[in-house]
């Protein structure tokens, strides 16, 4: 009985963790897993989660993130929906993935 009340427990902290993991930015210029920069008078509002092996578009993307940065990761699909409301996104950078094509509306 102590075994499986323990799994329990275990599966639901592990749960919980690969929701938070899988979060953008939690709020701004913090991060669970992409490095997430304000905008300056130099360079737009970024958030970069290249290179950390992601299967998922991660969510918590900011409204106001210019630039998303999505290279070297494991993305084999995009939602159609994955962007919707990132409407001061001018660059977004997909290379490196394993996406043989996005869907239809995507950028709608």
């Amino acid at each position: 009985m102590g075994f499986v009340v323990a799994l329990l427990v275990l599966g639901a902290w592990c749960g919980s963790c690969s929701a938070q993991r899988q979060r953008a930015c939690v709020e701004a210029g913090k991060s669970d897993v992409c490095i997430c920069s304000s905008a300056t008078d130099s360079s737009p509002e970024t958030v970069d989660c290249s290179s950390k092996t992601l299967a998922d578009v991660p969510t918590g993307i900011p409204a106001s993130t210019e630039r998303l940065q999505l290279h070297y990761n494991q993305l084999t699909s995009i939602p159609g929906k994955a962007f919707h409301g990132l409407t001061r996104l001018t660059f977004l950078g997909l290379s490196d993935n394993k996406l043989p094509s996005l869907p239809v509306g995507v950028f709608d």
